[in-house]
C-alpha cells in the first residue's frame, strides 16, 4: 500500500511561510515544528516573498495613462452591465411584467377599437 499524500491549503502554506519570514526562524526549524518537508516550506517561503514584493511594487507605482483609460472604460462597462442586470431583474418580477404588458395590451386594444 502506498502512503497517502498530504495536501496543504493555501492558508496553511501562507501561514507557514510567514512563520519563517516574520520571525526570522530557519526553514528547518519551522518545517520540523509543522511536520512538513523543508523543500516544500522553502518553496512556499520563496513564493510568498515574491508575492509580497509584487504587492509592494504595484502599490508604489501610479497608474499609467493607458491603465487609467482602461480602468475608466471598464468602470463604464460595469455600470452598463449593472443597469442591464437591474432591468432584467425587473423583467423577472411577475408583477412588473404583468403591469407593463397589461398596459401595453390595453393601449393596443384601445388603439384598435378607437379607429
Amino acid at each position: 500500500m502506498g502512503a497517502t499524500r498530504r495536501k496543504f491549503t493555501l492558508e496553511f502554506r501562507t501561514e507557514a511561510a510567514h512563520r519563517v519570514i516574520d520571525t526570522g526562524r530557519t526553514v528547518r526549524d519551522v518545517a520540523k515544528e509543522l511536520s512538513v518537508l523543508e523543500n516544500f516550506l522553502s518553496v512556499w517561503v520563496r513564493d510568498e516573498r515574491r508575492r509580497m514584493e509584487a504587492l509592494e511594487a504595484s502599490s508604489n507605482e501610479p497608474l499609467s495613462v493607458a491603465e487609467r483609460a482602461e480602468l475608466l472604460r471598464l468602470r463604464r462597462e460595469v455600470a452598463e452591465k449593472d443597469k442591464d442586470i437591474a432591468f432584467l431583474g425587473l423583467c423577472g418580477n411577475p408583477n412588473y411584467v404583468e403591469t407593463v404588458t397589461g398596459a401595453l395590451c390595453l393601449t393596443q386594444i384601445e388603439q384598435k377599437f378607437s379607429a
